[in-house]
């Protein structure tokens, strides 16, 4: 049975790149959960019992008391408590909004194929846990709005591997590299340029320099190249619907994909669809 607590407000995305949709906790029982996840990233901290937990394709394992999980956008996911588990498994759980939320999940060190870790230090993330009930009871706007935030990224290091890992930082390659790496991984989530700047606690004319100095190149720019070579890669190997290619590669619509395609590579989706060979070669990617 799921205890679930909606935050009171819609605002938080004026204060942050990431903040909590929703709370709550979760009593497994034997209850068995399997879906595909919709658009929310969640964090999910198992309390108290054993759970047999699938994600994806990946073999069954178990999740035991003390390690956490995230589920992503479209994954397929799995967990049941374990038969020989007479503890009624408890699990919390935050459910993620913002363009930061996976980058979150990541930064907390999860292993990338099964999506889990064993927590650091459990009784400080249960301190923290418990301070987030409190703030979403007692819900007193922006000053709770903050606070939970600042919550969210106490529990960084709480659950990394590296104690002295606190965020991106840390990531190799330049800032400018990193934020185009993002571009490409995050492309079917739609950023926009002055999003992705939030993200990294950019403003949007420092982000344009960074890109300047490493690429020469403005951010718009590298962002539409990315959209346009992933959707001729779509249009060439897929069978995908023109709609369904748009999304994947971030265009809020579909009219705009069709007009920046044919802009830029000089004939329309359907007409690369079926002569790819005879793209004009002076049009960038």
């Amino acid at each position: 049975m799921d205890d679930i607590f909606s935050w009171p407000t819609l605002e938080l995305a004026q204060l942050a790149a990431v903040w909590p949709e929703a709370i709550g906790r979760k009593s497994c029982g034997d209850t068995l959960r399997s879906n595909i996840n919709g658009g929310y990233v969640s964090f999910n901290y198992l309390h108290r019992g054993t759970l047999r937990h699938q994600l994806g394709r990946n073999p069954e394992s178990l999740i035991k008391a003390g390690s956490a999980f995230a589920i992503l956008p479209g994954q397929n996911y799995s967990y049941i408590a374990h038969e020989a588990d007479k503890n009624n498994p408890l699990m919390l759980w935050i459910r993620l909004a913002g363009p930061g939320a996976k980058q979150l999940v990541q930064t907390m060190g999860m292993e990338p194929r099964t999506q889990r870790i064993q927590i650091r230090q459990p009784a400080q993330l249960m301190t923290l846990w418990k301070k987030l009930f409190t703030l979403q009871e007692k819900h007193c706007g922006a000053v709770s709005d903050a606070a939970a935030i600042a919550l969210l990224y106490q529990m960084i290091p709480l659950c990394s591997p590296d104690s002295n890992h606190t965020g991106m930082d840390e990531a190799p390659g330049s800032l400018a590299q990193r934020i185009r790496n993002f571009m490409h991984d995050e492309l079917e989530r739609g950023y926009n340029v002055s999003q992705i700047a939030q993200f990294f606690k950019l403003s949007r004319s420092s982000l344009f320099l960074h890109f300047k100095r490493e690429f020469n190149q403005s951010p718009i720019a590298i962002l539409k190249q990315a959209r346009l070579s992933k959707a001729r890669h779509l249009l060439a190997e897929t069978d995908l619907p023109t709609e369904a290619i748009a999304r994947a590669c971030g265009y809020t619509s579909t009219n705009h994909f069709f007009h920046q395609f044919k802009s830029e590579l000089g004939t329309t989706p359907l007409g690369y669809k079926e002569h790819p060979e005879e793209l004009n070669p002076n049009h960038p990617e």
